[in-house]
């Protein structure tokens, strides 16, 4: 698969609200009670779905896509994340994702 990244983001750059990325994710088809439109989100944007059953492979995506963004945007993201997830009724933070986060953000 290509490796991707998200590049260097410039300081101050503001990172969309929760609720405008909760809508977009509904708009483009995404929805948490269907797992199979994850799935297609994922290959419409070049990922393949089947890497994302294993943890570690997650963690890895992750950390491809976001090794150029500074700590502080980091913060903002996974502060997006968390809302976003509220936002869609998904309920408490699972305790591998809320420490994933807590690790990542200050990397």
């Amino acid at each position: 698969m290509e490796e991707k990244n998200l590049g260097k983001m410039p300081r101050g750059t503001k990172v969309p609200d929760a609720d405008k990325i909760a809508q977009l994710l509904k708009e483009i088809g995404f929805s948490p009670e269907d797992p199979h439109s994850a799935s297609e989100l994922l290959n419409r944007v070049g990922i393949d779905s089947t890497r994302v059953g294993d943890k570690e492979e997650v963690i890895s995506l992750i950390n491809q896509f976001t090794a150029g963004l500074d700590p502080e945007t980091k913060e903002e993201i996974s502060r997006v994340i968390e809302q976003t997830a509220q936002y869609f009724g998904c309920g408490p933070m699972p305790d591998d994702v809320r420490d994933f986060l807590e690790k990542w953000k200050k990397s």
